[in-house]
Formats: structure tokens, sequence, C-alpha cells
């Protein structure tokens, strides 16, 4: 998977996705609330300066989920 930067394209509103901000060196699970505005997954905090992202991984086969 590549990274996708923003000025090409979004994720779809409420779609988990892996994200980097140009702010961090770090990257997050993030996804874009309905109103336009970035959010950390974890505490739903909201987030700015987002560059890029890209569809988080699969799974591995026979994890438990729930």
């Amino acid at each position: 998977m590549d990274w996708i930067p923003v000025t090409d394209r979004l994720p779809p509103i409420g779609k988990r996705v892996l994200a980097c901000s140009w702010m961090s060196v770090s990257y997050f699970v993030a996804y874009i609330s309905p109103l336009g505005r970035w959010h950390l997954t974890f505490g739903d905090t909201p987030i700015q300066n987002m560059t890029h992202w890209m569809p988080l991984p699969e799974l591995p086969q026979g994890s438990v989920v729930g």
C-alpha cells in the first residue's frame, strides 16, 4: 500500500485509516468526521495538518475481533 496525499483524495467519512501529519514523525489511526475534520480513533481527539493517509491493512487470518 502507498500513502495517499490528502490533496489527491480523502478517505470516506468515518472510515478508519492510517494518517500522518507534517507536525509529527508518527502516524495515527484516524478518521474524518461528517464535518470534514480529522479525529484520532482513540479518544475521538481532533487532529490537524494531516498530509497523507492509507487504508488499514487486513487483519491476520484467524484473528478474533470483538
